[in-house]
């Protein structure tokens, strides 16, 4: 993260836009004419206990909620995060140029468009939120009798002073 920009948030009304106003283009980028992509992370009302607090932000009662606790939350949104942004890279096309830098340089495409600076930038607004001492667990929304979730999808909650957050992945048809 550059220095003009780190840590500039005050608290949470200031950095889920921060990390939202990110991961969004990356969101467009990934659009394509059969899919769609939604990334985002919200802050959320805690109720009676996790489960309850999900639904009530999915806003169907009807769907089942199950968690499972993460010990390494950086190493969990890194393969996410990883898995879900890949596709960008399919579509930037090289120009000449690149192309021929990567002939002659040995380099890769994802060496050229810094796709690892682009995930180290992810990561690093995340550690603003995910702070010592946070609870952090992968989310299974299962929406058989619920309303439709997502054709595919990868959710977290995090738990700290801060709050209570959900972070979402998702691709639909």
């Amino acid at each position: 993260m550059s220095h003009l920009h780190k840590k500039v948030y005050k608290d949470n009304q200031q950095l889920i836009p921060y990390i939202n106003g990110f991961l969004w283009p990356l969101e467009i980028l990934n659009e394509d004419f059969d899919h769609g992509q939604t990334y985002y992370v919200e802050e959320i009302e805690r109720v009676s206990n996790y489960e309850e607090s999900i639904k009530k932000h999915l806003l169907d009662p009807n769907y089942v909620i199950t968690l499972e606790e993460k010990v390494n939350w950086r190493t969990e949104l890194e393969l996410t995060s990883i898995s879900f942004f890949e596709s960008i890279l399919n579509k930037v096309e090289l120009n000449d140029h690149e192309k021929y830098y990567c002939l002659q340089y040995d380099r890769t495409k994802r060496e050229i468009i810094n796709f690892v600076l682009l995930n180290e930038k992810y990561i690093s607004l995340m550690s603003e939120l995910i702070i010592e001492n946070s609870k952090f667990f992968e989310v299974y929304v299962n929406w058989d009798k619920g309303s439709f979730y997502e054709c595919y999808h990868k959710d977290y909650l995090v738990d700290n002073e801060k709050g209570l957050f959900f972070l979402h992945f998702g691709t639909s048809d």
